[in-house]
């Protein structure tokens, strides 16, 4: 084992680290999933349970993905720091994906391999929620 890694090193990251690339990450799965829902047919064809399951067509899923991708965006590149919206924004990123990934996994009714990388969007946005003005380096990015 290398000096200074293991489960502390790991703790310090996941405390203290930016959270500005898992935001950018957020953001570009957000609009790139949006463009698949609106693009191909096919998206619509594999969305067609989840948007079934709210009553609303794949378009609107699409609205609601890119929407919040590009706020993500907009949060990343402003300057001025806006604590409370980006809460908001963090908070609804969270839900966002943590709701996809419990609405896939109840329809499907197991967490599917297909799923892995959704996951894994979804344990990033509530790291990202739940760091939302922890520490000072959050508070200047916020």
């Amino acid at each position: 084992m290398r000096a200074g890694s293991g489960p502390s090193q790991l703790w310090m990251s996941l405390r203290y680290g930016n959270t500005i690339p898992m935001r950018l990450a957020l953001a570009l799965a957000g609009l790139l999933f949006a463009l698949s829902l609106l693009a191909t047919s096919d998206g619509v064809v594999w969305f067609r349970p989840y948007a079934r399951l709210q009553g609303s067509q794949a378009w609107q899923w699409a609205i609601v993905f890119g929407g919040n991708g590009a706020l993500l965006v907009w949060r990343v590149l402003d300057r001025n720091v806006r604590i409370g919206l980006t809460r908001f924004i963090n908070a609804c990123t969270c839900a966002l994906w943590v709701g996809y990934v419990s609405a896939s996994v109840a329809i499907a009714g197991t967490l599917s391999p297909d799923l892995a990388g959704e996951a894994v969007l979804a344990l990033g946005s509530i790291w990202v929620a739940l760091r939302t003005d922890l520490t000072q380096s959050d508070r200047e990015s916020a």
